[in-house]
Parts: structure tokens; sequence; C-alpha cells
């Protein structure tokens, strides 16, 4: 059970970093162009703007407890590797 709560947390921790970053992007007024492989810029609307407020405020506020749990079933688990 410990592997998988790991795993999940990590999928969680890499997920909710990956959706910070790109809402950090939002703020800027900037997205990030897969095709060409570079960031450029972007006007966003008020509505897109205020969503992005409220999703980061969210995140930022839950990153640290996320975090938290990430590194104690990471630490459990590398405890339980290196014990076998």
């Amino acid at each position: 059970h410990i592997y998988t709560f790991y795993a999940l947390g990590a999928r969680w921790h890499g997920l909710q970093t990956r959706v910070l970053s790109s809402l950090w992007r939002l703020f800027r007024g900037k997205k990030n162009n897969v095709l060409r492989g570079r960031i450029d810029a972007c006007d966003y609307s008020l509505d897109q703007l205020l969503l992005g407020t409220m999703l980061f405020t969210l995140l930022v506020f839950l990153f640290p407890t996320t975090f938290v749990y990430y590194l104690l079933f990471f630490l459990l688990y590398s405890a339980v590797s290196v014990i076998q």
C-alpha cells in the first residue's frame, strides 16, 4: 500500500507543479506553444484571468500539504526498500 500512496502522491505532485507553472505563465501573458516548442505571448480575457486566479490561489495553498504527503510516502517507500 505504501508504494500505491507514493505513486499517487508523485503523480499528483507532478500534475500540481505543471498546472501551477501554466497558471503562472497565464499571469505573465504567456502560453506554451507545443508545435514550436517555445513560450509565446498571448492575450487572455478577464474571465480567463479570474478563473486562473482562483485556481492558482487554491493550488498554491494546497501545495505545501500535498508536498508533505508526497515526501512522507517517498521516505516510507525508500525506508521499506532499503530494509528489504
